[in-house]
């Protein structure tokens, strides 16, 4: 895991000192792996947690950003937890 900046604050900054480290979070699978592929940004770790997910499909991010929270009728009830491009990669 590599140092992050964003909007809403900084995360993986105890990697400056320590050194990049391997974060995993246990799967439910039954099979089997030994080979595993890494990746440059962490994947949002909600494993095991209860509640709704929601996909926005939007042509523009505007200010949100991995930890922003999300707020219905002024009451915060959740957070972005990733983001990606469309597979078209145009949104």
């Amino acid at each position: 895991m590599r140092p992050r900046i964003g909007a809403h604050g900084v995360s993986g900054v105890d990697t400056l000192l320590s050194g990049a480290f391997i974060g995993a979070d246990a799967g439910s699978s039954e099979e089997t792996k030994t080979s595993f592929t890494g990746l440059e940004t962490p994947p949002p770790v909600t494993f095991g947690e209860k509640g709704k997910r929601f996909i926005l499909h939007t042509d523009d991010l505007g200010s949100l950003d991995i930890g922003s929270p999300i707020y219905y009728r002024r009451i915060q009830v959740g957070q972005v937890v990733a983001y990606d491009l469309s597979k078209d990669g145009r949104g």
